[in-house]
């Protein structure tokens, strides 16, 4: 036995050294994939980073530009005529494109982001730490700790120019330049430390109601910087206005549909936010634009759907899917809304016209039974053919139903 082993050691040696052999080499093709792959991620990377296309000329092709993609033999598109031409004080359009800036300025509003609210906490806190380092300087004292509550705190002598010119240089390449009047409003008005923004409590919201019913009695307007005072817990006016009265509902009546299309006059159909301000206090800017698309807009049409109109949808759907933003671009005076509608409606099944056969009865009255009559979409999936709206005006066909449900059916199907 020992003399079988002796002489099958060699061969198993040559085997294992054999397989040894194969998994190094094994490992180092997919060490090799594993760096192209590297190389292929890292790649990706930097085009997701750019944002922008580049053409480049041939002898620029060497150029590593990140986040850019070039192109060999493009060329960069030069403009007819550049922007700063236009705006310039000898241009015949200089007085077009100045009008065109001041209302885009009055208008656009820029919301501060997370990321330059926390540089502008960081700016504060350098400016504090600069003027409280000058003064223990001239007063021979010791300058306050890195974690002094004073850097956040102190709010005498800050050089809001300095601070929003910090915040332009962080964030310039990314968000709207700052001035200093806007970093001041936004640190001393929200975000200053001493704010509470904690969820409120139902003691504090009470207490908020009951200070603004004190105006009201008095026939005064209420005074949110002096509710805000009288409250005590730190909240911001404008928070103590959002949590003390409660929004009314805006409803739409001949007078404020007026104001509606006054407002879209004056501020066109990309600024919701100041056509609700122009409409009511109670106006949502959302709620305005659904009903300016749906009931004012003189570009939409009303009524029938045509058949040429029924057959352009369904080749929108085709192309575009349920995508009902896409879908109304090439469906001329229909919205979103009414395509989904449309579609729901008569595009997703073929309905059948006239009078119902007794299968579909024996069906309608299984569904109503289950499900009853207030659910007559979902009853209308049970009856193929039929749409919700064929269903759904059997109460008003027959007035019993409600009576007896499983029975009249068969009358009112007639009509229908």
């Amino acid at each position: 036995m020992n003399a079988e082993a002796s002489a099958a050691a060699p061969e198993l040696v040559s085997v294992a050294q054999a397989a040894l052999a194969s998994n190094k080499a094994h490992q180092y093709a997919l060490k090799v994939y594993s760096d192209r792959l590297q190389a292929e991620l890292a790649a990706v990377d930097k085009l997701l980073v750019g944002v922008s296309l580049t053409y480049v000329d041939e002898e620029d092709s060497g150029l590593d530009v990140p986040g850019e993609i070039q192109i060999r033999g493009g060329r960069k598109v030069s403009p007819l005529l550049n922007t700063s031409e236009l705006a310039h004080e000898r241009s015949p359009f200089y007085a077009d494109v100045s009008r065109r800036q001041r209302y885009l300025q009055a208008t656009t509003i820029h919301s501060m982001r997370p990321r330059e609210l926390s540089v502008l906490a960081d700016a504060v806190r350098n400016e504090n730490r600069r003027i409280l380092t000058l003064k223990a300087h001239q007063q021979g004292t010791q300058p306050p700790a890195a974690d002094s509550p004073e850097l956040d705190e102190n709010t005498e002598g800050l050089d809001w120019n300095r601070i929003a010119q910090t915040v332009v240089n962080v964030t310039a390449a990314s968000y709207v330049a700052r001035t200093a009047q806007e970093c001041k409003v936004r640190w001393l008005g929200d975000r200053h430390p001493k704010f509470n923004h904690a969820c409120w409590t139902t003691e504090e919201r009470d207490r908020a109601k009951e200070l603004v019913s004190e105006f009201q009695r008095s026939g005064e307007r209420v005074d949110w910087v002096d509710i805000a005072e009288r409250l005590g817990t730190n909240r911001t006016p404008i928070d103590v206005m959002r949590n003390a009265i409660v929004r009314q509902i805006h409803t739409w009546d001949p007078s404020s549909e007026k104001r509606l299309a006054e407002a879209v006059e004056i501020y066109g159909v990309e600024n919701w936010s100041l056509v609700a301000k122009y409409i009511s206090e109670d106006a949502l800017p959302a709620s305005c634009q659904a009903h300016w698309h749906r009931s004012l807009d003189p570009s939409v049409k009303k009524g029938r759907w045509t058949d040429e109109e029924d057959e352009r949808l369904k080749r929108a759907i085709v192309a575009f899917g349920k995508s009902w933003v896409d879908v109304a671009t090439v469906m001329e005076g229909r919205t979103s809304d009414q395509c989904r509608e449309h579609f729901q409606e008569y595009g997703k099944k073929a309905n059948k016209k006239g009078r119902w056969n007794e299968e579909e009865d024996a069906l309608l009255r299984e569904a109503v039974e289950e499900l009853g009559t207030k659910r007559w979409k979902e009853v209308a999936e049970r009856v193929e053919g039929r749409s919700d709206t064929q269903v759904w005006l059997l109460p008003f066909v027959s007035p019993i139903l409600y009576v007896k449900p499983l029975l009249c059916f068969s009358a009112a199907h007639g009509g229908v």
